[in-house]
């Protein structure tokens, strides 16, 4: 296998293992914003430096890169392009549509969009480097015959997926936007915090969680804490249909023992 095949089925594999790792423990861990970076960090260098260090020349076998080569380089970009192109537009319209109502992505969704670019991103530079390689044995040439083709194909599935697709649901749509305040974040223990539902829109429900293993129903609620320590605050808003959105802040709550005097 040429060194330039090599390289690209490295990265492929590489890029697959990264996402088989990361995608657990972003969706699941909750990790946080400085280990994603340090993951990322990581994720590169094995995605990137890994292969190219599997496929360096040895010392006593130089290996030089042909035309075809260099011509084929030249050409994987734009697989890359396109490929992180769809990665990113397809994210966009997924989450866009799931959470057009609650007005907010939860962040973790934003870490798998960039998993996911990294990965498309090597995965396009393998099928770039394989396709440039069959055509250049096959002697292929993209013609506007194909050009069109390719279009009429994607036009088609467009068109089934839309007719087949599920339609639009009939259940009323929760148009609310959750928010709340409150009238502390830092407090000692056995002070009392009223929690303010702040939503925008016509809720019928309210079903709040102060992260103690403690619930209320009412709109706005007063609770407070017995123990010391930091506390993620989750607010569950209802509409008519019985259908609801949540708003949850992590780590909302500060609750610490009274300085004694």
């Amino acid at each position: 296998m040429p060194p330039l095949q090599k390289r690209a089925l490295y990265e492929f594999i590489a890029a697959i293992t990264m996402m088989a790792v990361l995608l657990p423990l972003i969706s699941f861990a909750g990790i946080g914003l400085e280990t994603l970076v340090a993951l990322m960090i990581i994720a590169v260098g094995l995605v990137y430096w890994v292969p190219r260090y599997l496929t360096r020349p040895k010392p006593d076998q130089p290996v030089i890169m042909d035309e075809r080569d260099k011509a084929i380089l030249s050409n994987v970009p734009r697989y890359q392009s396109i490929g992180i192109a769809l990665t990113i537009v397809t994210w966009l319209i997924i989450l866009s549509i799931l959470y057009e109502d609650q007005g907010q992505v939860p962040f973790r969704f934003l870490n798998l969009m960039w998993i996911s670019v990294i990965t498309a991103n090597a995965v396009f530079f393998t099928a770039g480097v394989m396709i440039e390689y069959w055509r250049a044995k096959s002697g292929f040439t993209l013609t506007a015959k194909w050009v069109a083709g390719i279009v009429v194909l994607l036009v088609l599935g467009f068109v089934m997926a839309w007719t087949l697709g599920p339609k639009e649901s009939t259940v009323p749509t929760c148009r609310i936007k959750p928010r709340f305040t409150s009238t502390h974040t830092q407090v000692n223990v056995g002070v009392p915090v009223r929690f303010i539902d702040t939503s925008v829109g016509d809720a019928n429900a309210w079903i709040w969680n102060f992260g103690d293993s403690t619930y209320s129903n009412e709109q706005n609620p007063t609770h407070t804490y017995s123990s010391p320590g930091q506390y993620t605050v989750e607010l569950w808003v209802g509409c008519s249909g019985g259908s609801g959105v949540d708003v949850k802040e992590e780590g909302y709550i500060t609750v610490q023992q009274p300085v004694s005097p």
